[in-house]
């Protein structure tokens, strides 16, 4: 470990080791640490957005062909009502398991330098100096970047965080070869069922729900599209599950000498998709903001990085709330699929609200009124 660095960052998951590579790409001395060993896991829909791929090309990291899949678009099914698709504008997306992302940002962040302390933890900071594993490092600048119940946030005195909303997500790996290169959403009554394709010969499915007791083989049944596709397919991970909040933190930066990145930093609904291309995004903000010591200029930059997920994440919300606004958004969409096509657009950040067009806003809004 070193005794002093630029860049002290806590926390090793792809918002903190995004952060790190970026911050070493720029000349800054980094020590990253992380009381997990790796690879680090989460229970996630683990897809990534094509904004992210291109993303994680500019930070140099390669995912390796044989363990990824690469994602043309977005299909939204429902048992009772019509379904959806379209492809990315804007390249394509990844589907990779997280463990394997994992593994290929560590690997990354070494070749850049950065000093990585697994396996050990920050007892104490005071200042500029931190306690790690009974050692004193002094650092500029520090990146808390330990999840959506952050201690750090906590202990370093950022605002209040809110929580707008809570649901559950659990995930499931299958050994078959996927049907399909798109992104499955399949809308149920409270809960949607996601499948990404991982691997040639793997396919992950996540159930998002509002219920905390769900069990995914009964959820699993309710879809009779899907659940028809893995009947005779053996599981080849075990279950997993985690909290899927949708937070707000009034600031993200404290002082001139800490900032909260990735789910520390809030977060917004698993439903979008979203949140590593969040993370490495903000991780490109936060990186120029240290350089030119000025963390003001990436608490702007990372409220305009959330605002449009945020937008997103409420419209999709509103149609896991209510099946009559789902069945007939599903219906109008698949009458008119040129309108999914923008809305997926606006969602992956390759249109702009005024590329939509008056009137497209005017005979989706009137099929939504209607009837």
């Amino acid at each position: 470990m070193r005794r002093t660095c630029d860049v002290l960052v806590i926390g090793g998951g792809p918002a903190g080791l995004s952060t790190s590579i970026t911050c070493a790409r720029e000349g800054l001395t980094v020590t990253l640490v992380d009381p997990a060993l790796p690879p680090v896991d989460k229970a996630c829909g683990e897809g990534i957005l094509p904004g992210g791929t291109s993303a994680l090309r500019e930070l140099g990291v390669t995912l390796p062909p044989a363990s990824m899949a690469p994602l043309h678009g977005i299909h939204f099914l429902s048992n009772h009502s019509s379904d959806v698709k379209a492809e990315f504008s804007n390249g394509r997306g990844a589907g990779v398991r997280r463990t394997v992302l994992h593994d290929s940002l560590r690997a990354r962040a070494v070749e850049v330098g950065v000093d990585l302390c697994w396996g050990s933890r920050v007892e104490d900071i005071e200042k500029q100096q931190a306690i790690i594993d009974g050692q004193k490092c002094e650092f500029r600048f520090s990146v808390i970047a330990d999840g959506q119940h952050s201690a750090w946030r906590e202990r370093l005195g950022f605002d209040e965080v809110k929580l707008r909303r809570q649901r559950f997500g659990f995930r499931r790996h299958y050994r078959m070869a996927p049907w399909s290169s798109f992104v499955e959403v399949h809308w149920g009554d409270g809960e949607q069922m996601y499948v990404t394709p991982v691997a040639g010969d793997e396919v992950c499915i996540a159930l998002l729900t509002s219920d905390q007791y769900a069990q995914f083989d009964q959820a699993l049944s309710r879809f009779e599209v899907l659940a028809a596709r893995v009947r005779l397919q053996e599981p080849c991970s075990k279950l997993r599950g985690g909290v899927c909040a949708t937070r707000r933190v009034s600031h993200v930066t404290k002082g001139t000498t800490f900032a909260l990145i990735g789910d520390a930093s809030g977060s917004v609904d698993a439903i979008t998709g979203d949140g590593i291309s969040i993370a490495l995004h903000a991780a490109k903000a936060l990186a120029a903001a240290i350089r030119v010591e000025n963390l003001q200029g990436y608490e702007d930059a990372h409220e305009q990085i959330m605002r449009r997920p945020r937008q997103m994440g409420e419209l999709l919300i509103a149609m896991d709330r209510s099946a009559r606004f789902r069945a007939k958004a599903l219906a109008s969409m698949s009458r008119h699929p040129e309108m999914f096509a923008k809305f997926l657009g606006l969602h992956t950040g390759a249109m702009r609200v005024s590329d939509f067009g008056v009137k497209d806003a005017m005979v989706l809004g009137w099929e939504l009124l209607a009837g």
